[in-house]
């Protein structure tokens, strides 16, 4: 049932031409890029003469036509020339949010321009203005210029409305020191004695870099500090800061943003030292406890190529990314959507030639209308709270209705409308539009929770209500969840139960809790009741093994779709697949799996399979994610058997290089399963060896033929004493050649060069299958260069060397003198000369011989006969 104790009162927010819906439509930033957001896309711009690494800022008028731009060191006006008077500001190209536009209250044509210096320089926080009026129209930085707030200083720089009031807030924060620091700006000027707030944790060298954004309720700040994000209640009225939540992490966070309903944080991070890698992750604030918002964290992508920067919300309501020199900028598609439902797209806007870098302009927040829903009431209270004059103004109610005054009452049916606000100044209009749902107090729905059992299958589940949260908006019509909404849950209708733990077990299955749902400050609130279901079917394990090869330690990629059709098969229900890393975030929902997932735990890793029947939970299914390795062996090798050798057996092994081989099995290509097996012939053989997991390998051996040489014939070239022998062989194998020694060194060339004369033998082995060697015995043709017939037995006769019968000397060997006389004729008879003619020892000379052989070579040569 639905109760209205108080009226809610709804606020608009407008500005005047000067600050209105058109004032952050053009960008500029990174490396000369830009973008327009006039027409509701954004489109490129190529006209910036501006590069900067990090922080900058644009104005422009209500309409949307660029007034100014700036990095914090030089400003450009809007032909994209140095402004007179616009240079040497004190920012920083590589300060975070190095500058920051806002109009001067009480005035038309004047801006002030607020910088920071990096690292705490000595430049600190320092003020500029700008006069519209001056060079025609493109304006000068005035003589107030560089004015020194503060120093040293932080790079974090941000500004917001104060409401009700032609007023601004301008937030740093004080550099070695734990002081925020805000600066009231109003149509006196820039108040320089700021209200200081002493909280969270000192900012130094380690800490200084990062964003700092205002909520779009004007009611919270949120900063990235390094390891740290802070978030912290901000007092519009008042400026003082209160209320600290710190969130600690290991990555660097820079950029940070809220969603426009206030109800998610999105931020920005990178590895240590500036390494490329890192991500954009997002959180959702509807906890007052830090754990469990630090809990929510959803990565919307992880990238090891891309350094992240800047978050922007852009008037078109999407957040925008700038990643360090790169040509695109990826977009949060619908930043009030929870989880990866807010849509994230990688490089969705091309810079087309340009480049951005850490990055994107620092506006006011918020500088668009926040939308939300309405509590139901008897009246709805609107405030315009404009800056400055005007000349008129028209509320349009879209129910028939309108008003003029200022800050109207009416009172509304239950339904949908669209309000207009119209204001005219100084010839300029300026139309708002703002959608309001105001429900019907009959309204009695019921919320049902339908979560997954766990795995013990009994009905009974952890709930984490704050997780549900949204659901329960959604159920009374709000479509966006308000930073001032709250929900306190109870065991009894009478609201006496509490449950104030956010994990809460079901006693029974179904059972009903209650839910009170309050809009602070105002009084108004909604009772309902929500039933809390289990989805219990009894769900098996899934097995999904991969076979791996041991050099990947037990990680490897697995196909989950392969489970999902396990699954599948098993059920007559039309079920939808989503994989988790935990049973927490399968029952949560939160961070799925890609369907190509790489285990992080080595070789056995549990992931969870939650499956839904039309968006109902139907159970959560265990996967073990088992990566097997297959077995580590020799998978190629030739071996060789001696085809001349008729018992010759070649033992074949399985080639099996580490582990136990009792623990595979084998299958040989001849049907025998041992590890070993023996062949006797030349052949392909191959095995299987295989793990009990089923993971196998194949190993293929090819006997290939050997054997003992044939020795063809051994020719004999070349002339005496000079003698080359060529040993012609056949056979299977691959051969070696040793001469007159079978156990020395061998050559793989069959020819041997200047062979002496003699009695030789060659051996001739195999290498190839060591099927043994061959050998062959021959003689080479030679004679002595001299002899010395003096009866001592030594050289005391002249004859040629070698088998003579081999070689078939016959009887025609002739022995002259110098001066041809025929002195003796050696043949078959007569094999050797012994110096002497006719009896006679003939003197020590030179002498001179021809041997004619029968297969008609001839040869000659001299000697010496020596006394």
């Amino acid at each position: 049932m639905l109760r209205t104790k108080t009226i809610l009162c709804f606020m608009l927010l407008f500005s005047n031409c000067f600050y209105g819906q058109g004032s952050a439509n053009i960008w500029y930033f990174g490396e000369n890029a830009g973008l327009d957001f006039s027409n509701g896309s954004p489109e490129v711009l190529f006209d910036s003469e501006m590069a900067t690494i990090e922080g900058c800022a644009t104005i422009s008028n209500d309409f949307g036509e660029l007034q100014f731009y700036t990095d914090g060191l030089t400003v450009y006006n809007r032909d994209h020339q140095v402004m007179q008077n616009g240079t040497g500001l004190g920012g920083d190209f590589s300060s975070s949010q190095s500058a920051l536009i806002i109009p001067k209250p009480g005035t038309e044509n004047y801006y002030y321009i607020f910088t920071v210096d990096a690292d705490g320089g000595p430049n600190g926080l320092q003020y500029s203005e700008v006069n519209m009026d001056l060079d025609d129209g493109l304006g000068a930085v005035t003589n107030i210029k560089n004015v020194v707030l503060l120093t040293p200083i932080s790079e974090q720089l941000a500004a917001t409305k104060i409401n009700q009031q032609d007023a601004f807030w301008v937030l740093s924060h004080k550099y070695n020191s734990n002081e925020f620091l805000a600066y009231k700006v109003d149509s006196d000027g820039v108040n320089q004695n700021p209200v200081i707030s002493a909280i969270g944790s000192e900012v130094t060298i380690s800490n200084n870099i990062g964003q700092i954004k205002f909520s779009h309720q004007r009611d919270r700040i949120a900063t990235a500090r390094s390891y740290e994000i802070q978030l912290i209640d901000f007092n519009n009225s008042t400026g003082v800061l209160s209320n600290l939540m710190s969130l600690n992490f290991n990555e660097n966070f820079y950029g940070i943003e809220f969603s426009p309903d206030g109800s998610k944080l999105y931020a920005s991070h990178f590895d240590s030292g500036f390494f490329y890698g890192g991500g954009v992750r997002q959180f959702h604030l509807s906890s007052d406890d830090v754990e469990e918002i630090a809990f929510t964290g959803v990565d919307l992508i992880l990238d090891q190529n891309a350094l992240f920067g800047s978050l922007q919300l852009a008037p078109d309501g999407k957040i925008y990314v700038a990643k360090v020199n790169n040509n695109s900028l990826d977009i949060i598609e619908n930043p009030n959507q929870l989880g990866l439902n807010c849509n994230y797209v990688v490089d969705a806007i091309n810079l087309q030639g340009n480049y951005s870098s850490f990055g994107l302009p620092t506006f006011i927040q918020p500088y668009f209308i926040v939308e939300f829903e309405f509590c139901p009431g008897e009246n709805t209270y609107f405030y315009s709270q404009i800056i400055g004059d005007y000349d008129s103004l028209l509320w349009d109610f879209g129910d028939g209705n309108t008003s003029t005054e200022v800050d109207p009452i009416h009172s509304f049916s239950p339904g949908i409308y669209e309000v207009i606000l119209i204001v005219n100044s100084g010839g300029h209009t300026i139309t708002t539009s703002k959608e309001v749902t105001i429900l019907d107090e009959s309204n009695t729905d019921v919320v049902n929770i339908i979560q997954c059992d766990d795995q013990i299958s009994d009905g009974i589940s952890a709930f984490y209500l704050n997780t549900y949260n949204e659901i329960v908006y959604e159920s009374l019509g709000f479509n966006n969840v308000e930073s001032n909404i709250e929900v306190n849950y109870y065991e009894d209708s009478d609201h006496i139960l509490e449950i104030t733990d956010n994990v809460y077990s079901n006693i029974s299955n179904p059972q009903t809790i209650y839910a009170i749902v309050e809009v602070l400050d105002t009084g108004c609130f909604f009772n309902l009741e929500v039933n809390l279901s289990v989805a219990n079917e009894l769900l098996e394990n899934i097995n999904l093994d991969q076979c791996i090869d041991s050099s990947l330690n037990g990680i490897t990629s697995f196909d989950l779709s392969i489970a999902t059709n396990q699954i599948l098969n098993n059920v007559t229900t039309n079920l939808t697949i989503v994989y988790y890393g935990t049973y927490s975030d399968a029952l949560a929902e939160e961070s799925p799996l890609a369907d190509i997932f790489t285990n992080n735990i080595p070789y056995s890793q549990i992931i969870y399979a939650r499956a839904e029947n039309g968006g109902v939970c139907y159970g959560i299914y265990p996967v073990n994610l088992n990566a097997y390795e297959i077995p580590n062996v020799i998978e190629q090798e030739e071996l060789y058997i001696c085809t001349d050798s008729v018992l010759e057996i070649l033992t074949l092994d399985n080639g099996v290089t580490s582990g136990n081989v009792e623990d595979y099995t084998y299958n040989w290509s001849t049907g025998e399963v041992t590890q070993q097996i023996e062949v006797s012939e030349p052949g392909t053989y191959t095995v299987t060896v295989s793990t009990e997991q089923g993971c196998s390998v194949e190993r293929i051996i090819n006997v290939l033929p050997s054997s003992i040489a044939n020795i063809q014939n051994i020719e004999i070239t070349g002339r005496p004493n000079n003698s080359v022998v060529i040993v012609n062989v056949s056979g299977d194998g691959n051969y070696v050649f040793a001469l007159d020694d079978e156990n020395g060194s061998y050559q793989l060339s069959q020819v041997f060069n200047n062979v002496s004369p003699g009695i030789h033998t060659v051996f001739v082995k195999d290498v190839k299958g060591d099927c043994g060697v061959a050998s062959e015995t021959f003689s080479v043709l030679g004679y002595p260069k001299f002899f010395t017939p003096n009866n001592d037995s030594v050289n005391d006769t002249w004859h040629l060397l070698g088998n003579v019968q081999e070689y078939r000397v016959s009887a025609i060997v002739k022995i002259f003198n110098r001066y041809g006389k025929l002195l003796a004729v050696l043949d078959d008879n007569n094999t050797s000369w012994d110096g002497k003619y006719n009896g006679q020892l003939l003197p020590t000379n030179d002498y001179w011989f021809v041997a004619k052989l029968i297969d008609g070579r001839t040869f000659s040569g001299h000697f010496t006969l020596k006394h």
